[in-house]
């Protein structure tokens, strides 16, 4: 076994890699992020190092102040502390071990009713959560939706979020991943929290369907100016809530996310025990 302990912080921490598997130590270190034991507590956490100078100090406190107020919602992922010496800054964040939506939908590429109607909605309850503090995450999308063992979803990376977003304030710049980048985001308008919802349209779709809604070639025109395309056996309800979200006005788009709980495809849902993670997922996650 390959011990990496991080001493001379004010935590203590030891990261446990088989020395033989080349490929995950490369990769880890690409993301820069380790897998790492908590001494005292005995339990796994995930840390995020970030080379001093490699990014804006102000995105390291916005994740930072992100991270931490994600521990007032189950559907986000969620911070624990942060330190530095003198050459990195270490994000500490709870270890989330079903791996990512993006892993999940690799191996089933397409998901019934039920299994993408559950994810649908514990992600509506992490975004409204994100929305209702004045953040837009800008960068929705399976990468990012990570899963607990059980099956439960985990918005993560706020690395790209706007904060303090409420009001007539919005939001400006191209961020977030092309083929989830909403239109007003695409065309370099301001924008609002419509942008998130959006990117969960293309999320439902790709979930139900195994498709994006856009034709690839040209894909940033055809987010501008084509049609969402179906599969023709999707169902009414299904259609009708990816047309919602992937409204291109972004003012009528905001408006249904208002009452998207009571979009008749989620007419079998019990928010109350959703919220409470009292609704037990409909599929196992393996890893």
């Amino acid at each position: 076994m390959l011990q990496y302990s991080l001493r001379n912080t004010p935590c203590v921490f030891e990261c446990h890699v088989d020395a033989n598997l080349d490929l995950v130590l490369f990769l880890l270190s690409l993301l820069q992020v380790m897998l790492a034991l908590h001494e005292k507590t005995n339990h796994l956490v995930a840390i995020k190092e970030i080379v001093k100078g490699s990014v804006p100090a102000r995105a390291i406190h916005l994740e930072q102040r992100l991270l931490e107020m994600a521990q007032g919602c189950p559907f986000l992922s969620h911070g624990l502390t942060a330190f530095h010496n003198k050459t990195n800054t270490y994000l500490v964040m709870e270890y989330v071990q079903g791996g990512s939506l993006h892993d999940f939908l690799a191996k089933k590429h397409v998901l019934n009713l039920d299994e993408a109607r559950f994810i649908a909605a514990e992600l509506i309850c992490g975004i409204q959560f994100l929305h209702s503090h004045g953040v837009i995450h800008r960068d929705l999308k399976p990468e990012n939706t990570l899963m607990s063992y059980e099956g439960h979803v985990k918005i993560a990376d706020f690395g790209l979020a706007a904060e303090n977003i409420v009001g007539r304030k919005k939001a400006v710049g191209q961020y977030g991943t092309l083929k989830y980048i909403a239109p007003e985001v695409l065309g370099d308008k301001r924008y609002g929290c419509s942008a998130d919802w959006w990117s969960l349209g293309v999320m439902i779709c790709q979930m139900i369907t195994g498709q994006f809604p856009f034709k690839a070639e040209d894909y940033s025109r055809n987010i501008l100016k084509a049609r969402p395309c179906y599969p023709e056996w999707l169902s009414t309800d299904a259609r009708d809530l990816l047309n919602r979200l992937l409204d291109k006005n972004p003012k009528s788009r905001l408006e249904f996310s208002r009452n998207i709980r009571k979009h008749a495809f989620f007419s079998d849902i019990d928010w109350k025990d959703l919220e409470l993670c009292r609704v037990r997922p409909p599929y196992l996650v393996t890893t």
